[in-house]
């Protein structure tokens, strides 16, 4: 049996879980998986993945330019106000 994406995204997500200590949050986890997301149109996942990921980072003290790079092209791809969102990225 051929796996689609959807299918590939859903073995993936639950090996994760699987495979994680119940409280452990990986960044880079959370932004791959916004970036298969992203290249499955899955918008909605994929901004929920990147905003997950930079939230994350930001309490932890890290800046991910790159994800909030990926999360801009997100709001491209659906036609949000890119200018709107990336200045309230930027300035909190």
């Amino acid at each position: 049996q051929v796996l689609n994406g959807p299918s590939l995204l859903r073995l993936a997500e639950f090996l994760g879980q699987e495979l994680s200590p119940q409280n452990y949050v990986s960044l880079g986890l959370l932004a791959n998986k916004g970036l298969a997301y992203e290249g499955l149109s899955l918008w909605d996942g994929a901004l929920d993945a990147y905003t997950k990921s930079l939230d994350t980072g930001a309490s932890l003290g890290f800046s991910q330019p790159y994800v909030l790079n990926s999360r801009g092209n997100v709001h491209g791809s659906i036609g949000k106000p890119t200018y709107t969102h990336n200045v309230a990225d930027v300035h909190g």
